[in-house]
């Protein structure tokens, strides 16, 4: 008997997981519990197949949905064709599609079926363009679908689950902000701006601040880090689309040079993955960053710095930082009374010392040393 002590033992505990992702595994099998299910799934979908962010009472069955099913799932709710189900609302799978064709499906039978998920129940906590979250209640074949007293039930917790997940959301991205992480960005010399994974701007530093304030070649429209130049804005573009959505790959990781009106040396910029831990599925954790840096003005680190990290010798500092200050090679190697291929070996030794395989890598670990140092 579902009593109404416990009703609010359960509406307690849903408040509690949003500040407190350790107790989300328990809520969800409170929730699974109560509402008649043999099992429970939060699930925040994503546009993108096998992107869908799950917290399940069944793992076993969630990483081969991730694997293969989120790309072939009808009841997807952001690849459905309108979807009757509002915010706090609740639905069965009849209601979502009829259930001889549901029952025809390869994800019903592949998938549902073996998995004892084939009666659905759904509670959608969040909706929106791109996003998409929703409690999943499942039962088997043999126990047969919800009645309408889980129905009920569902219903009246519905708005309560969609609220929290609202606190949930501020509270991810509050939460970042009070682990300092914006704090250590303000400190940096060049420009970090933190984007979601729909390449939605999310946080500016301080010196990503400035950077746009002079409109010279970056800007920021309504949301979105754009370049003045449509080939460098839609080269930026690609790249942060990759970035946003590369699951941490390192080879999601690219740069690219943005044009300045004003004349000064172009704007560089690497656009880099990013992957922090969701509360919730909060969708809007940061999912990529784009780290700004103007040639023109940032520092590098002194060679002594380098000597005592590295062991740089004098000569393979200097050639290291007249690269990283954006001279040409040759142009080093004649403003240190050098031979090319002198200069060239100086450089290689340098970028062996620290680790770097290409020349670029070796530029951004000075710049980064010398943002650190300032």
């Amino acid at each position: 008997m579902f009593d109404d002590d416990a009703y609010d033992r359960l509406v307690g505990l849903i408040y509690g997981a949003a500040a407190d992702v350790s107790l989300l595994p328990s809520l969800l099998e409170k929730l699974r519990a109560a509402c008649g299910a043999s099992a429970a799934a939060l699930i925040a979908f994503a546009d993108e197949p096998g992107l869908s962010r799950v917290a399940a009472t069944f793992p076993e069955a969630v990483a081969e949905y991730q694997r293969h099913w989120d790309a072939h799932n009808p009841l997807h709710p952001l690849r459905r064709r309108g979807d009757p189900v509002p915010p706090g609302g609740v639905a069965t799978d009849a209601m979502l599609m009829p259930r001889g064709e549901l029952t025809r499906t390869a994800y019903f039978n592949e998938f549902l079926l073996p998995f004892e998920l084939s009666n659905l129940m759904v509670v959608k906590l969040a909706a929106g363009p791109g996003r998409d979250v929703t409690l999943n209640l499942f039962r088997g074949e043999r126990q047969g679908g919800f009645d309408p007293t889980h129905l009920a039930l569902a219903g009246r917790l519905g708005p309560h689950l969609q609220q929290a997940t609202r606190i949930a959301d501020r509270l991810a991205w509050a939460g970042l902000k009070a682990e300092g992480t914006d704090a250590a960005l303000d400190r940096l010399v060049n420009g970090a701006v933190l984007l979601d994974r729909r390449g939605t701007v999310l946080h500016v530093n301080a010196a990503a601040e400035r950077m746009l304030a002079l409109g010279d070649g970056l800007r920021l429209t309504k949301g979105r880090l754009e370049a003045e130049l449509s080939g460098e804005h839609a080269a930026l573009g690609q790249l942060i689309a990759r970035a946003a959505t590369g699951q941490g790959d390192a080879c999601a990781t690219g740069g690219i040079t943005v044009s300045r009106p004003s004349g000064r040396r172009a704007w560089a910029l690497i656009v880099a993955p990013l992957r922090l831990e969701a509360i919730w599925l909060a969708p809007q954790r940061p999912a990529a960053v784009v780290s700004i840096t103007d040639p023109e003005s940032t520092p590098t680190p002194a060679a002594p710095r380098l000597a005592e990290l590295y062991g740089f010798t004098a000569r393979e500092a200097a050639v290291a930082l007249g690269i990283a200050g954006g001279a040409e090679l040759r142009d080093v190697a004649d403003q240190l009374g050098l031979t090319a291929l002198s200069a060239r070996q100086y450089l290689s030794r340098a970028m062996h010392k620290s680790g770097a395989r290409r020349q670029h890598d070796l530029t951004r670990l000075l710049v980064t040393l010398g943002a650190a140092a300032g």
